[in-house]
């Protein structure tokens, strides 16, 4: 942890003291010498806004020794491309811990999840981000979609990137030139795509959710996933198969059937968005899919047993868990910005601000190791301030503040292991714990 320790000390201090400084020329941000510094302008809106969300811009200005209105006529497009520019030098820093020994991720060097989040934008942006729409007259005009992709086994950051609001999920997801040389890689179904999977060469290894309308070839035929899961006798089906008639896909499919009450809960979010959608009841065959988690993949039957599968998907939902953190503690989507130029600005900011906490985290260990991924995360925030003020000090004084860190979250205690719901570490470690 040392080696980690002193790397992420060097990639911090180099990144938003040189490297901001030229970045803020390149991008035409900084264009003359003057009181607000680019290195200046990224420490304090980065580790201000990762410390507290919701910190004003008067308070800012105030730290950056300009005025409210002089800070806010630099909140534009140079600001943004700035504050992008930094985040892209951040991803290639490529910062990771080695991974420890997790029972069925050891047979893959990497576990890459990936998912997206919408986060809404003032409806001045709607023609730079144009979002899907909502319920009110201009909801949704302007949204702002994110892209997280990440190995949960080294927690190195892959890809942060941000699209419009209603780019599809299919044309950002992973090829085969994005992952590492034998990776898995764990999307939800909205990323499913089969011709883009047909493209992966032996090496890349993919395991997704089946969308209920997807066909299958079954005895001679192309037949709908309903039909084939309505023919299955038993508790499940691991086999080979064809998806999708147009891409003709060779691909392997496990079905597992859900325990009764998992099955009526699942029944219970489409009858209500048909309901408030449609103003009608979902159809026979999506309520038969309720009863089914059904996966494809190409990782073989001996490397992944069904069971193993099933348990190994679940590390896709650490995705969205970093969402909701970066939501409730990054303060993703939470702005007192009224313009877009500003809002964009702030968000951008925060970004960057996951990235680096995310990477402080990792001080404490891998993403499962065990140990409340929420409290490190709290823990870094804590230290945010610190770090920023070390900055100009040099390597070793951040190295410093770091230190004081990673012994703060050498404190924190492991989960407790649970006997009715087993986390996913321990569904890892023993896949016979999984129902």
């Amino acid at each position: 942890m040392n080696l980690y320790l002193m790397s992420l000390a060097a990639a911090l201090q180099g990144l938003f003291t040189t490297t901001a400084q030229a970045l803020g020329k390149a991008t035409g941000f900084i264009r003359r010498r003057r009181r607000l510094t680019a290195a200046g302008f990224a420490q304090t809106l980065v580790f201000r806004w990762m410390a507290k969300p919701k910190t004003t811009l008067e308070s800012l200005a105030r730290e950056l020794g300009v005025s409210p209105q002089a800070l806010r006529q630099r909140l534009g497009p140079q600001a943004q491309a700035f504050l992008l520019a930094l985040l892209t030098e951040a991803l290639g820093k490529a910062l990771k811990v080695r991974p420890e020994r997790l029972g069925a991720l050891d047979r893959f060097p990497a576990v890459v999840v990936e998912d997206t989040t919408v986060i809404a934008l003032p409806a001045e942006l709607a023609d730079e981000f144009p979002g899907c729409g909502g319920r009110g007259a201009g909801e949704g005009a302007a949204a702002l979609k994110v892209l997280l992709r990440w190995d949960v086994r080294s927690g190195e950051v892959l890809a942060l990137s941000v699209h419009a609001g209603r780019a599809s999920d299919q044309g950002l997801a992973a090829t085969a030139a994005d992952l590492p040389e034998g990776a898995l890689h764990l999307a939800d179904q909205g990323f499913f795509n089969a011709e883009r999977w047909r493209g992966f060469p032996a090496g890349r290894f993919w395991i997704s959710r089946v969308p209920a309308r997807t066909r299958v070839f079954w005895e001679g035929a192309w037949r709908g996933l309903s039909v084939v899961l309505g023919s299955l006798r038993g508790e499940g089906f691991d086999g080979a198969v064809r998806l999708v008639e147009r891409a003709d896909l060779p691909c392997r499919l496990v079905a597992r059937r859900c325990p009764a009450e998992v099955a009526a809960r699942r029944r219970r979010k489409p009858r209500e968005y048909t309901r408030s959608k449609k103003g009608r009841e979902p159809s026979a065959a999506q309520l038969l899919l309720c009863d089914w988690l059904v996966f494809a993949a190409n990782v073989p039957g001996e490397r992944l047993g069904p069971k193993e599968l099933w348990v190994v998907y679940r590390c896709r939902w650490q995705v969205e868990l970093l969402f909701k953190r970066a939501k409730s503690l990054a303060g993703w989507g939470c702005s007192r910005g009224r313009t877009g130029a500003r809002v964009l600005v702030e968000l951008y900011a925060k970004l960057l601000g996951l990235v680096v906490l995310h990477w402080g985290t990792l001080l404490g260990g891998g993403p499962l190791n065990g140990v409340s991924l929420w409290k490190r995360l709290c823990e870094a925030q804590e230290f945010a301030r610190g770090v920023q003020d070390s900055l100009a000090e040099g390597v070793a004084a951040v190295a410093r503040v770091l230190a004081k860190l990673a012994r703060q979250l050498a404190g924190i205690r492991p989960q407790p292991r649970k006997q009715k719901r087993p986390s996913t570490r321990q569904l890892l470690l023993n896949p016979e714990l999984a129902r």
